[in-house]
């Protein structure tokens, strides 16, 4: 909690508990950032997931988070809610052993992370996803069926043969993520999807003005 009256003293407060507002009977272990994107009626949707970069073996569902802040301007009579259809109490279930590569990041209205599915025999290594899941719903947000439309048709996220290292986005509105290949030669590749949507959502623009 921030006063711009004291900017050096903030103020800790409890924000969510995965177990007393989740309804998980264990607090997952977090090491990637948490991202956040404003609702058009000035809530605030703060997402984040669960994995360790040192432990990729656990056979523990993977969480990914997805609440909204009512009132963020408030410390003290703030509420937090899980947002519609992001799973009961905005915890979104990720697969046995699955957890977050990166840090999430939001885009044109998509919520993209990058996980890792262990194999039900390690030695066997496992799966890399990127799932691409909308801000407001956590509906698909990537055309992974390639019909050139995001829909109800399309899933919420595409398998790479490799480790995901963690998604940037171009300012074009491309994905672009390292994929690494756990193969003698230590082979790597460079994952990419073309723009998903419209990055001004519809915007134009209707003047333009230099001041010299």
């Amino acid at each position: 909690c921030f006063n711009p009256a004291t900017p050096d003293a903030l103020t800790w407060k409890p924000f969510y508990d995965p177990i007393d507002d989740g309804g998980l009977t264990t607090r997952p272990e977090v090491y990637y950032a948490a991202t956040t994107s404003w609702f058009s009626d000035g809530s605030l949707g703060v997402y984040w997931g669960t994995g360790s970069p040192y432990q990729r073996t656990s056979s523990d569902n993977g969480y990914f988070f997805a609440v909204r802040d009512t009132n963020p301007s408030s410390c003290t009579s703030f509420t937090v809610d899980g947002i519609s259809d992001c799973g009961a109490a905005g915890v979104y279930t990720l697969d046995a052993g699955e957890g977050l590569t990166g840090d999430p990041i939001i885009y044109a209205g998509v919520v993209y992370f990058s996980t890792w599915v262990p194999a039900a025999d390690v030695c066997d290594g496992g799966t890399g996803r990127v799932y691409g899941i909308a801000y407001d719903d956590c509906a698909p947000g990537m055309d992974t069926n390639g019909d050139g439309a995001v829909d109800a048709t399309d899933t919420a996220y595409e398998e790479e043969t490799g480790y995901v290292s963690g998604i940037t986005v171009t300012e074009q509105g491309n994905l672009v993520f390292g994929i690494h290949n756990a193969s003698m030669d230590g082979s790597s590749d460079i994952g990419f999807q073309a723009a998903q949507g419209d990055p001004f959502l519809g915007t134009a623009s209707l003047a333009w003005m230099e001041v010299f």
